[in-house]
């Protein structure tokens, strides 16, 4: 297949570019970056450059996607920033152009449309969340999350392009922001440097990059369900993820819980059902 992928040089983009080339897909990465740039994740993939994919126009994403079949659409503000995760005007703009993307892929023939979307989009629940289960944004980046999807909908809505909406749970690994827990704690590990932690009592469902992306391309390349859960299943308390990183190098004596307040408003517990 010949596929689009955005947001190609960040955490998630980056490993599905890597596996799609592995499969024989032809891949057209849209990067951001100097001109230089003029290839994707792969050297002997010919890439697109954007300094800003969302102020595109589109007649500008048409002539991406003509000729393609499918899109997967992994690039957003806020995702790897936490800072922006707050800033409606960025996040709407996100969501503003994800669903001009969406027009233009129809208009141009793709096939499929899959966008990655995010467990936070869901209403709080101790139970492991069915993707019939209702949805209840509550920040500014999970609300125009689910205005995108919403917008997708309609904007796909009695075309020929299929959208397949991939909600995706609590990601790490390699590459991932250096903010976010797992480089953090590997950090930690690595300088032999004591690290300052929450009680890690919530539960989250803790899924790599790799299975991440695998379940996307799956799901959204060949799959027949019009919205997905990317997660293991497993519900895994911060605190437990933590010391079984930890265990590896018998470190867990650096990782100082009750240390600090949470100050996120994210769910008590959050796991998924495939």
């Amino acid at each position: 297949m010949r596929i689009v992928v955005t947001g190609a040089s960040g955490f998630i983009g980056s490993e599905l570019c890597r596996q799609l080339q592995s499969l024989g897909h032809e891949v057209t990465p849209i990067l951001r970056g100097h001109p230089s740039a003029q290839r994707g994740p792969s050297s002997h993939q010919a890439s697109v450059k954007s300094n800003d994919i969302f102020s595109e126009s589109k007649s500008w994403w048409i002539s991406v996607l003509r000729e393609k079949d499918a899109i997967i659409h992994s690039a957003w503000s806020g995702a790897s920033r936490p800072t922006e995760l707050h800033d409606k005007s960025i996040q709407q703009r996100c969501r503003q152009g994800t669903i001009l993307i969406g027009e233009a892929a129809a208009e141009a023939g793709i096939s499929r449309f899959v966008g990655l979307g995010t467990a936070l989009e869901y209403a709080p629940s101790d139970s492991p969340i069915r993707v019939t289960d209702p949805v209840d944004p509550k920040l500014p980046y999970s609300q125009a999350k689910h205005g995108a999807h919403m917008g997708l909908r309609a904007a796909l809505h009695g075309t020929e392009t299929k959208l397949v909406w991939c909600r995706v749970f609590q990601v790490f690994g390699q590459g991932e922001s250096s903010e976010r827990l797992y480089p953090s704690i590997m950090r930690a590990i690595s300088s032999q440097c004591e690290i300052s932690l929450t009680s890690g009592l919530q539960v989250r469902d803790f899924i790599p990059v790799e299975l991440a992306c695998q379940q996307i391309i799956r799901d959204g390349l060949y799959g027949s369900k019009a919205v997905t859960n990317i997660c293991t299943g497993v519900g895994t308390t911060v605190r437990d993820f933590c010391l079984a990183l930890a265990r590896e190098s018998h470190s867990e004596n650096l990782l100082r819980f009750d240390a600090v307040q949470r100050t996120d408003s994210f769910p008590e517990v959050m796991v998924g059902v495939r």
